[in-house]
């Protein structure tokens, strides 16, 4: 199931806006206005379903944003930075970039491979994002059994 963050209570309308609002939360007119409030997706099911499948295709539609894949590999791909250090800097850089999404393939396994550290730092820096930013999160999570689901809730909000 996919399960959206994007409550009805969290999406702000402007009320100067006269344009369309495509599905991504910006107008078409020439003053682009983000009107989601903390944009989050969470695809989740279980294993072997698609569900980074269903992730790329979303991506693959918002070409306009920078995507940052945060995985284990870009974590440690830098061998003279630590990955506290690696993952602070990809989470800047989404904050820098204007419109971006911050795409988290396989949440489970990320969280349960990273520090005590590593799990503040995401979640400080996620739950610090204004909330007019336009960056989105986007996250997909697997398990084997229907009963069980370890997708980590701090980082949801």
């Amino acid at each position: 199931p996919v399960t959206n963050l994007w409550t009805k209570d969290k999406i702000k309308q402007s009320p100067t806006s006269r344009s369309s609002t495509s599905i991504f939360g910006a107008t078409s007119s020439s003053s682009d206005e983000f009107l989601v409030f903390e944009p989050r997706l969470i695809i989740k099911g279980l294993a072997e379903n698609g569900q980074n499948l269903l992730a790329q295709a979303l991506l693959d539609s918002m070409d306009s944003f920078k995507i940052i894949k945060v995985t284990l590999p870009a974590l440690f791909a830098c061998s003279n930075r630590t990955v506290e250090d690696t993952l602070a800097e990809m989470l800047r850089e989404a904050s820098r970039a204007g419109k971006a999404v911050l795409y988290i393939p396989d949440i489970d396994k990320l969280w349960r491979a990273l520090s005590e550290v590593c799990r503040g730092i995401l979640i400080s820096m996620i739950t610090s994002i204004p909330y007019n930013q336009p960056t989105y999160l986007i996250m997909t999570s697997t398990f084997r059994d229907t009963m069980f689901c370890e997708t980590p809730t701090e980082i949801l909000g």
